[in-house]
């Protein structure tokens, strides 16, 4: 967790300041880090729409960094 956290703090925020966004609990946040850290294991972890959505955001997030 220690590796991902910072990104899904980052996507947290980013989250949270959409219009269609909601809030992130703990547990949420948890969760994300772990997917983050190993998708193929920890992909039932989140709903469809939460992997998906998190998946745009860390492509977005490559494109932006190259």
């Amino acid at each position: 967790m220690k590796e991902t956290i910072g990104d899904v703090r980052r996507y947290k925020t980013d989250f949270e300041a959409r219009a269609d966004g909601g809030a992130m609990n703990p547990f949420t946040v948890m969760r994300h880090c772990l997917y983050a850290a190993d998708s193929a294991k920890f992909g039932s972890m989140l709903t469809d729409r939460a992997r998906a959505t998190f998946d745009e955001w860390q492509a977005a997030e490559v494109r932006e960094h190259e």
